[in-house]
């Protein structure tokens, strides 16, 4: 893949200033992330190697981490590399990209300027999120957080006359469920051994049509429902799930689509509404 290189953007993700300083490292050609998962950085062609450095609470250089690291070599006047950002999954940490000198000296960190505004998404173990971030003091940093506690979609099967919804990790006693923007249930399906719930049309069709996330668990404690093993840039484009079907017409009811955070969402359809 050939890296369409450019300097700096226009609006700017910075992290909250803490107060340090920082070394001045080579400034990064290029850098973006693909997917949630894939690092694409650059940098002025140099001896040593791109990788990523552990940073601690005063924003200080620990270590070099191990990723799997793929050498971009269609560039001869820069040095790059493709980071796979997965192997960081299940942690929440800091780090700095960095130029590793070939004697295994002092990390160099890479410096931008302002990045531009991105959407976050969760990386391919649906509940871990990589941001790319420009730190107080310009360097170029990964920003890795856990995402709240969700159940996963495990499978929506289409009866005659319903929708089995199966999900992973809803807890015992829990229902799925849509609710308002107060937090009141708008509607509610109980989950039983299987960890499946079934959505049938007279349990939606009092409803005004609406876009609502979808959650599990009861009152006080509930949870969201997201994509297992997220490996799409936007979900919203994957392959649509079963629908539910306006009684009597050819027409939905109920559609299960994705958010671009990878979330259940639970749209409900007016009678005479089209699709």
């Amino acid at each position: 893949m050939r890296l369409n290189l450019r300097r700096g953007g226009s609006a700017h993700d910075s992290e909250k200033h803490d107060g340090t300083g920082g070394p001045s490292g080579p400034p990064a050609a290029f850098a973006t992330l693909i997917e949630g998962r894939w690092l694409w950085v650059a940098v002025d062609a140099q001896p040593g190697r791109l990788a990523l450095a552990r940073v601690d609470a005063d924003s200080q250089v620990e270590q070099v981490v191990d990723v799997p690291t793929e050498a971009i070599t269609d560039q001869p006047d820069h040095l790059g590399a493709r980071l796979d950002l997965a192997a960081l999954d299940g942690h929440e940490q800091r780090y700095d990209v960095v130029v590793v000198p070939p004697d295994g000296g002092t990390p160099l960190s890479l410096t931008t300027e302002p990045l531009p505004s991105a959407l976050g998404h969760t990386s391919i173990d649906g509940r871990t999120q990589h941001l790319l971030v420009r730190a107080p003091d310009g360097r170029l940093r990964v920003r890795t957080t856990l995402l709240p506690e969700a159940a996963g979609l495990l499978g929506v099967r289409k009866l005659p006359d319903a929708l089995e919804v199966t999900l992973l990790d809803a807890g015992a006693g829990a229902d799925l469920a849509i609710l308002d923007d107060e937090g009141a249930v708008l509607a509610s399906w109980p989950i039983d051994e299987r960890g499946t719930a079934t959505i049938t049309p007279r349990t939606v069709t009092h409803l005004e049509p609406t876009t609502r996330p979808a959650v599990t668990g009861h009152a006080g404690a509930w949870k969201p429902v997201r994509r297992r093993a997220n490996d799409l840039l936007d979900p919203r484009s994957a392959a649509p799930l079963p629908q539910l079907d306006q009684p009597h017409a050819d027409r939905p009811l109920l559609r299960l689509p994705w958010s671009r955070e990878a979330a259940l969402l639970v749209r409900i359809f007016a009678d005479d509404e089209a699709p």
